[in-house]
């Protein structure tokens, strides 16, 4: 006789998502990090180059044109985005927190899902899928003209088109 491996159906992922709290597994692997309230700054889709230009359609970010080849999954189910994080980040220096740990703060926040609407009954979707720092770490603390802190990186999703993000991610 084979012994096949088991399915869990929906009652034992239950049992197991209760178990973990009710939390996904992502979730749970970034609880030691704390959490940093931030958000992405808004950009027109040609903000480098053309600022004035149509300037009511704004997004979070764009997808990265360049090929990460060192980037396990990349083109596959992981695509890089460059997007502006604004968050005092001068303020959490002087604390103590290192611009990595600032960095990993900003994304745990960003990977939360959002509270549920009245009355709603699916819990709702990340909105810009789920954000890693890991392998991509091109980070750099900048101010703008006004003088906002913010954070220019290099971050990996695991959605190909988000309706956040300008353009969409390279496929091999």
């Amino acid at each position: 006789m084979s012994t096949k491996p088991k399915r869990t159906n929906n009652t034992q992922r239950r049992k197991i998502l209760d178990a973990l709290g009710g939390k996904a597994k992502d979730e749970v692997l970034a609880e030691g990090i704390d959490e940093i309230e931030c958000s992405f700054m808004r950009r027109t889709e040609y903000s480098q180059v053309l600022p004035d230009w149509n300037t009511t359609a704004q997004k979070s970010g764009r997808y990265h044109g360049s090929r990460f080849w060192s980037v396990k999954g990349f083109g596959v189910n992981r695509w890089p985005v460059v997007a502006r994080i604004q968050v005092d980040w001068e303020g959490l220096l002087e604390k103590g927190m290192t611009e990595l740990d600032i960095f990993k703060g900003c994304v745990a926040y960003l990977n939360k899902i959002p509270p549920r609407k009245k009355f709603q009954r699916r819990q709702r979707r990340k909105p810009y899928g789920t954000l890693s720092y890991e392998p991509v770490q091109q980070l750099s603390f900048k101010k703008d003209a006004q003088g906002t802190p913010f954070i220019e990186a290099i971050m990996m999703t695991d959605q190909r088109r988000n309706r956040n993000f300008w353009g969409e991610g390279v496929k091999l």
